[in-house]
This record gives C-alpha cells, structure tokens and sequence, in this order.
C-alpha cells in the first residue's frame, strides 16, 4: 500500500460522496473504483452573509482562528483577513 491509498477496510466499509451525476465517472476511475460504496450527493457551495451578519455573530459569540485560537475582541474591524469561526460558522474576511 502506498501513502496514497486508504486500507481494504476503507475500500469495503466506508462510502466514497460524490457530486451528483459522477459517480460512473469515479467508478471507472483506477484510483477510487476499488471503493464499495460510491454515493452521489448534491453539493452545495458555501453561502454568502452580509457584513452587518456577521457583526451580529460576532457580538454574540465567540470568535476562533481555524486552528482554535480563541479571539478576544467581538469587533470583527480588529480582525486580520482570513477565516475564522463565529458562533459555528466559517467566515470570510476579506
């Protein structure tokens, strides 16, 4: 087994997401064919909130970096661009 392949335990119990409509095209492929289980999904992108949004969300939680620092500032204008988790939420500041 090489650092890029998952285990036969992967191969026969785990269930492989696809988006939808691909799943022939992963089943022909040699690299996730060997999986049991593919299932298409219908994936969905990451959803747009306003400014003002998230300056709600900040005031009333608590802000944390992707890594798990925890912010001590609810003013999101103190915040470097980057993203960040607010009441369970991923932001974007750009």
């Amino acid at each position: 087994m090489t650092k890029d392949e998952f285990n036969e335990n992967t191969y026969q119990n785990a269930t492989l997401y696809v988006p939808e409509g691909s799943k022939t095209l992963y089943w022909l492929h040699p690299y996730w064919e060997k999986f049991i289980n593919i299932q298409e999904e219908v994936m969905t992108d990451i959803a747009t909130i306003t400014f003002d949004e998230i300056k709600k969300e900040a005031k009333n939680g608590t802000i944390y970096t992707l890594d798990g620092q925890k912010y001590t500032t609810t003013n999101i204008s103190d915040l470097p661009n980057g993203i960040y988790i607010i009441n369970g939420k991923k932001v974007i500041i750009k």
